[in-house]
């Protein structure tokens, strides 16, 4: 696989956070991982991954495991600012 790397700056990656910030508010307020996937365009064993890791935020509600996609959204913001994000995917 062929993947391309561009540049953000800060300012770049604030803008991009807000914009899908706002796009995933009319989302449910809690997914699983089938759902939370396709939003953050990574495989669903890429999103256990992270959350095993401590990369993104869950919500354990029993033997389930869900995210609050903003959430998420933010964490690996921050993450990829920090230069701590995943870079398998």
């Amino acid at each position: 696989m062929n993947v391309q790397t561009i540049a953000l700056s800060p300012a770049d990656i604030d803008r991009l956070g807000r914009v899908i910030a706002n796009r995933l508010a009319s989302q449910p307020l809690l997914v699983d991982a089938v759902e939370l996937a396709p939003l953050i365009n990574v495989s669903v064993e890429t999103v256990k991954r992270y959350t095993k890791s401590g990369l993104i935020p869950c919500v354990r509600i029993g033997r389930r495991v869900l995210y609050q996609p903003e959430a998420v959204i933010w964490a690996l913001i921050e993450a990829t600012a920090n230069g701590n994000g995943g870079d398998d995917e």
